[in-house]
């Protein structure tokens, strides 16, 4: 190994460790937080919920249209370029 990269290594490990050692030293610790307490919170509900209205026959539940997803595609990138 050169001497020199030798010699230059050790003067950046040397500064490193200098700059965390004074970064120990001058830097104030961090106090713990103080723990928190848990607030205990009561709700009363006075209005009574509304009646539910509901119709007398149910309508049939429609199933879902099948989805050509690149018909979809197609006409969303041409409404994206302008044309109809």
């Amino acid at each position: 190994m050169d001497p020199f990269m030798r010699r230059s290594g050790l003067v950046s490990l040397a500064f490193h460790a200098a700059v965390l050692l004074a970064m120990l030293v001058a830097l104030p610790s961090r106090a713990p937080l103080p723990d928190l307490k848990e607030t205990e919170i009561s709700m009363e509900f006075e209005a009574q919920p509304d009646q539910v209205q509901r119709a007398q026959t149910p309508a049939p539940t429609p199933a879902p249209a099948p989805v050509n997803r690149g018909r979809a595609l197609g006409q969303l990138m041409q409404r994206a370029l302008g044309g109809e």
